[in-house]
């Protein structure tokens, strides 16, 4: 009995003393920041790379188009001055005696009044376009086509401005019926009329003159005409 009990009274010290031992089980410490809250990971450093530039949006508004550059003037030889042609940079020598007149068509870059002469009882008149208007020779077509007569076209004849650029010029006659377009004051049908006319490709367009009127009010204004043409730039 006595064994008995000194038997148990071991046990029990043995197992109070394991108890205030740490170590008794065998388990690791714990980590230092233990019961702390955790603290977010900082990323790599933002640098140039992580921030591409901006891509430009397909809807971004374009720039406005700028006008043609003004080209300086020139001095022009006597009894001419320079006119130009709208807002497209372009001009050239015209007579002093020709009137320029606001485009009676917002299709008008110019318009000139050519004053009559002789015996003739109504003005000539110079119209100005710059379009894109089908082929030369079927832009001839129906210029020849708005006169009636034995053979209207009475010359053909190809000179190159002052820009380098090749120009058609046209001389018809006969009784004419207009432009057919709405474009002048009157459409009907004048008799003993005559046209000089010229055509200048460029860029997928073209510069069309077209100065009708009496047939000797036009013959008086081919010669400012023919310079026109050949001063253009």
């Amino acid at each position: 009995m006595r064994m008995l009990v000194l038997s148990i009274s071991l046990l029990v010290t043995a197992l109070l003393t394991g108890c205030g031992s740490d170590n008794s089980l065998n388990l690791p410490p714990p980590p230092p920041n233990a019961g702390k809250p955790a603290q977010p990971k900082a990323g790599p450093t933002a640098g140039p790379e992580s921030h591409p530039a901006p891509v430009p949006s397909d809807t971004a508004a374009s720039p406005a188009p700028k006008p043609a550059p003004a080209r300086p003037p020139r001095t022009p030889p006597a009894g001419l001055v320079e006119a130009a042609f709208g807002n497209t940079g372009r001009t050239a020598f015209v007579p002093e005696s020709w009137k320029q007149q606001p485009p009676s068509s917002a299709m008008r870059l110019a318009q000139f009044k050519i004053a009559k002469q002789g015996a003739d009882t109504e003005d000539g008149e110079l119209t100005i376009f710059n379009m894109a208007s089908g082929s030369l020779d079927s832009n001839i077509t129906r210029w020849v086509s708005q006169f009636s007569g034995e053979k209207p076209l009475k010359s053909r004849t190809t000179v190159k401005t002052a820009a380098g650029e090749e120009a058609t010029v046209l001389e018809l006659q006969g009784d004419y019926a207009g432009s057919g377009m709405g474009m002048g004051k009157d459409d009907s049908t004048k008799k003993n009329f005559a046209m000089l006319g010229a055509i200048i490709p460029t860029n997928g367009t073209a510069w069309f003159f077209k100065l009708t009127g009496p047939k000797q009010t036009v013959e008086a204004a081919k010669a400012g005409f023919d310079k026109m043409i050949e001063s253009m730039q």
